[in-house]
Formats: C-alpha cells, structure tokens, sequence
C-alpha cells in the first residue's frame, strides 16, 4: 500500500468548535490571490480559471478551464452545497496554493468529496463519521474501474487528513479505506528492481529480429 504524505493544518488557533473552524478556513481561502482566479465567484457552482497551471493541463487546448462544485454525474451532478460547498471550495484553493496540484487532481479531489457529501445527505461535514466515508468508498468502487477508484479513495483519504489537521469534524478520523490497495496495473513496472532479471529481456512483435538485422549488418 502507496503511503501518503501527512497533511498540515491550514489554519491555526483553531477553536473547540468546528463550524467557527471551517468558517476561519473558508475565510482564509477568500484572501489567498492566485493566478486565473480574478473573476472567480465564490459562490458559482462553476468555476473558470482564465490562467496559470490549472488552465494549462497536459494535452488541453490553450484557454480557460472549469471546476464544477458539483456529485459526480452517476449521482445526478446535483450541486454541492451548505457546508459541503465551502469545505470543497476552500480546501481546493489551500491544497492548489499549498501544492500546486493540477487540474485533473483538483477535479478528483471535489468528485471524492462530493461522494462523501452524497451519502452524507443532510449530515454537516462537522458531524461526519467513518461510516459515511466507507459507504461512499464502496459505492466509488461500484462506479469506477479499480485504478480510477484508486485515485478517488486516495482523494478522499487527503480530504479526511485536512478534516483532522484543522480540527473540521467533531470526531478524529484517522481514516483509510479497508479495500484501498494499489492495483497491479498502477505504476507496476517500478515495482520489480532494476536489476531484475525480467527487466533484461525486451519483447515486442514489430522488433526486428536477430536474422534481419544480420542481414543488413551484411550489406
């Protein structure tokens, strides 16, 4: 199982009581001044980001690029909302100012969240409790293929460290999927040592073969 780095609290002097905390995290999201989020609206469902890395992925098209605070369309692309919205919109600013994540982290990043605020229903974020968190885990994997729902519970895992870091939820988490594992198609070639002896022989059907290139060796 990939380890993943612990999270810092964005905020401190944090308080007892966790509405006022989300409240001070949210309001230190607002005051954070990046690139491409000057015609941000807070509170748009849809945001569009005009420059900087989150307009620029890899292989997209020069131009602005969109984040929608929305569930995922297999749950009605319903819009996030109350303390669920805030909460998805302040840690995805902190975590992109923080880390520069990229754009297609931040959009995994608000589906996993949105998962959670789906099962949660009309539960507040400070009320959440793991066995939401294992519910919207099982039904991620009923969604999506193993590698996809990998990244997702990792998303979900980064988002249940910031809810412990800054004091979010009047429980401690502590949270990780019991059925989070890599799977074998993620990353398996850096899983064998270099100096395996399966990493010697090279393999493929439009290689030349040996004859050939004697043959041309020739001429």
């Amino acid at each position: 199982m990939k380890r993943i780095s612990k999270v810092t609290p964005f905020v401190s002097s944090l308080e007892t009581d966790r509405k006022r905390n989300l409240a001070m995290l949210v309001a230190r999201a607002k005051r954070l001044s990046m690139l491409g989020f000057e015609t941000v609206e807070w509170g748009a469902v849809t945001w569009v980001i005009s420059d900087g890395k989150l307009s620029a992925s890899p292989g997209k098209r020069k131009g602005d690029a969109s984040i929608n605070f929305m569930t995922a369309p297999k749950l009605g692309g319903a819009a996030l909302e109350g303390s669920w919205a805030e909460a998805a919109k302040s840690l995805m600013c902190l975590r992109f100012h923080r880390k520069s994540s990229s754009m297609s982290s931040q959009r995994n990043f608000v589906t996993a969240l949105g998962y959670v605020a789906h099962i949660a229903g009309s539960t507040e974020v400070w009320e959440l409790k793991r066995e939401v968190l294992d519910r919207a885990c099982a039904l991620i994997a009923s969604h999506y293929s193993e590698t996809s729902a990998y990244n997702l519970y990792k998303a979900l895992h980064e988002f249940t460290d910031y809810c412990d870091a800054n004091f979010l939820c009047n429980v401690s988490l502590r949270y990780r999927y019991h059925a989070f594992s890599r799977p074998s198609a993620v990353n398996s070639r850096e899983q064998t040592r270099l100096d395996d002896a399966q990493n010697e022989t090279t393999k493929a059907e439009k290689m030349v073969s040996p004859e050939v290139l004697q043959a041309l060796g020739k001429l």
